[in-house]
């Protein structure tokens, strides 16, 4: 093999790794980004009624994907009530677990300010075609890469 052929292999493999490397981080990033979308907003709820039971969690009326991440809840004489001290919310499920503390009373009512989410839409193409082409693309790229440069060892360019 002649040293042109030799450093034409050289550079076919290394692009070929290269792309190897760049589409997957490509595809991560890409996904990533789509992944990062929380959904859209469904409804944003305030002062909805819920009564305090401290042997039940209480769902929300607006169903959603997920919630807020944080809430504003507030006992019958509108005192806001501490996360985590009065009350824990979940915001895959919407519901609120009353703790028993100073602030709340079992059976009297509070109130509730929240934000349902949908779920962010993903589109066919992306999930049947993109997903498993940027999969395969680099190692079919490595493939083809490795057969040229089996023919250039052979023959040369010429």
């Amino acid at each position: 093999m002649s040293d042109r052929a030799a450093a034409s292999t050289i550079s076919l493999l290394a692009l070929a790794v290269m792309l190897v490397l760049f589409v997957p981080a490509l595809s991560a990033s890409m996904g990533s980004t789509a992944q990062s979308d929380a959904g859209e907003l469904a409804a944003n709820v305030t002062g909805e009624s819920i009564t305090i039971d401290y042997d039940e969690p209480q769902s929300v009326a607006e169903r959603g994907d997920a919630y807020s991440e944080t809430v504003t809840v507030r006992d019958a004489n509108g005192t806001r009530l501490e996360a985590g001290t009065d009350y824990r919310w979940n915001d895959r499920t919407g519901e609120l677990e009353w703790l028993a503390s100073d602030e709340t009373i079992e059976g009297e009512s509070g109130e509730i300010d929240y934000r349902a989410l949908d779920a962010p839409a993903q589109s066919e193409t992306s999930q049947e075609f993109l997903v498993p082409f940027t999969t395969a693309l680099p190692w079919l790229l490595l493939f083809v890469a490795g057969l040229l440069g089996l023919k250039l060892a052979d023959e040369g360019w010429s």
